[in-house]
C-alpha cells in the first residue's frame, strides 16, 4: 500500500507553510482514520480499505457516487473520539476525500496532484441526491414501502476536503484550527504525483511540557 498512500507524510512549521509558493495549496487535517473508497460497476460504494490495506467498517457502503470503478481517498470518521462525538451530533458518518487514485477508467498514481483533485472534483460532482422524501415527519425508502428513520443524502456523507493558496494560511488556521479544533494543516505540493517523499506536509499545533521522568518502560512513560 505505499506506493499508493496519498497522506502527509513530512512536517513543516507555521512559517515555513505561509512562506510556501503558489505551487502549493493548503487543507485541513480533518479527524478520523485514512480509507480508501472503491466504487463498483455501478458507481457505488463497494469497500473502504485501510491504509494497511485491511476492510473498514462503515455504514457507507452501497451509498451510490456514479462514477464506476473510481477510488477516492481520504479521512473517514472512525476510530477517534472526536470523530465519534462529530457523528452523535451529526446523526452521520462522513468520508472527507482530498485525493483520487483512480477516476474509473485509469490509474492516477502518476499525475500531478492538480490533475488527481480535478479528476475528485468531478466525481464529487457526479454524487446523486438520493435523500427519502419526507411525509409527516417519516421517511419512506422508495420500492418496498417500509417506514425507516432519516438518512442523510450521499452528497451531504461525502464531501471533499477544501483548499486554499498558501497566502491565505492565517484564514484557514483559524478557521480550521482555532475555531473548529482541526488537528492541524496539511500542505500539498500540486504538481507532485503519488507516492513522492516530499508530496504533502502536515503543519500541527505542538505543546510543550516541563516534567521529570520518573520511570520509563515498553508500554509507556511516566512523568510528574
Amino acid at each position: 500500500m505505499a506506493n499508493r498512500y496519498t497522506g502527509a507524510r513530512g512536517k513543516l512549521t507555521p512559517a515555513q507553510a505561509e512562506a510556501l509558493g503558489t505551487g502549493w495549496a493548503l487543507q485541513p487535517k480533518l479527524d478520523g482514520v485514512y480509507a480508501e473508497l472503491h466504487l463498483d460497476s455501478d458507481g457505488c460504494i463497494a469497500a473502504a480499505v485501510s491504509r494497511a490495506g485491511k476492510p473498514l467498517s462503515t455504514e457507507l457502503l452501497g451509498r451510490p457516487i456514479g462514477t464506476p470503478n473510481a477510488i477516492l481517498t481520504g479521512e473517514l470518521e472512525s476510530h477517534t473520539q472526536c470523530s465519534q462525538r462529530l457523528i452523535a451530533e451529526r446523526g452521520y458518518q462522513m468520508f472527507h476525500a482530498f485525493d483520487c487514485i483512480s477516476d474509473g477508467e485509469r490509474p492516477l498514481h502518476a499525475e500531478p496532484y492538480r490533475t488527481r483533485r480535478d479528476s475528485m472534483m468531478r466525481i464529487m460532482s457526479a454524487i446523486p441526491d438520493d435523500r427519502d422524501w419526507q411525509s409527516a415527519g417519516k421517511f419512506a425508502r422508495g420500492g418496498h414501502g417500509r417506514w425507516t428513520t432519516k438518512t442523510a443524502s450521499t452528497y451531504q456523507r461525502i464531501v471533499a476536503a477544501p483548499q486554499l493558496a498558501p497566502a491565505m494560511f492565517d484564514a484557514l488556521w483559524a478557521d480550521w484550527v482555532t475555531a473548529r479544533k482541526a488537528e492541524g494543516l496539511v500542505a500539498v505540493d500540486l504538481d507532485a504525483p503519488v507516492g513522492r517523499s516530499r508530496a504533502k506536509y502536515k503543519i500541527k499545533t505542538a505543546d510543550t511540557l516541563d516534567a521529570r521522568v520518573v520511570r520509563v518502560d515498553t508500554k509507556r512513560c511516566v512523568v510528574s
